[in-house]
């Protein structure tokens, strides 16, 4: 199969709408093929239709903001086809794992570890947006609900490792957004 790079470099940046229906015919059935296998791995619904949905929003996504995603593609490090071969399945997951994931306040998190955040619930919760998703929830799985690191990992579908790192990645982002604090604390 040839490439699909020259298919990408016909095209002009911003995308030009007369030739959108080319580069769609080009790129979704790597995306849709990438989509389906990631949806056929995690034994998902109705896989056909919500591969569909999947692609259609990752073309929209790659083509949106003078296709600012795809020239985020650097050819010295792989096909162009593997990319984006790539790119479809770490957005297919994300989409999966942030539909399972149950949005939990960060006021919440911390009163399961035992912080009393009587009457600082809304300060705190307006610090939320320093955690993605799944920060959130793993904190909400080891913490609230009292999961080890496996249980947290096969209930996420991921490695034990993963969660070791995601919740470093989240401790790591509460210390920055507190360091302020804390150092008007320790004046």
């Amino acid at each position: 199969m040839e490439s699909l790079l020259p298919s990408l470099k016909a095209f002009k940046v911003p995308c030009e709408p007369h030739k959108s229906d080319a580069l769609a015919q080009a790129f979704m059935p790597y995306i849709y093929s990438s989509v389906y296998r990631v949806l056929v791995s995690r034994r998902c619904g109705n896989i056909r239709h919500l591969a569909k949905a999947i692609s259609l929003g990752i073309y929209t996504k790659l083509t949106m903001d003078d296709c600012k995603a795809l020239n985020s593609f650097d050819g010295r490090k792989c096909s162009f086809e593997t990319w984006l071969s790539l790119y479809a399945e770490k957005a297919a997951l994300n989409h999966i794992r942030q539909s399972l994931y149950p949005t939990s306040q960060l006021s919440t998190i911390f009163a399961a570890m035992g912080v009393d955040v009587a009457g600082k619930e809304e300060a705190i919760d307006r610090q939320g947006d320093i955690l993605e998703p799944t920060h959130k929830f793993v904190l909400r799985l080891l913490y609230d609900e009292s999961l080890s690191f496996e249980e947290a990992a096969n209930v996420l579908g991921v490695a034990p490792q993963v969660v070791r790192s995601l919740e470093g990645e989240a401790w790591g982002r509460i210390r920055m957004a507190c360091r302020p604090a804390i150092c008007e604390l320790a004046q």
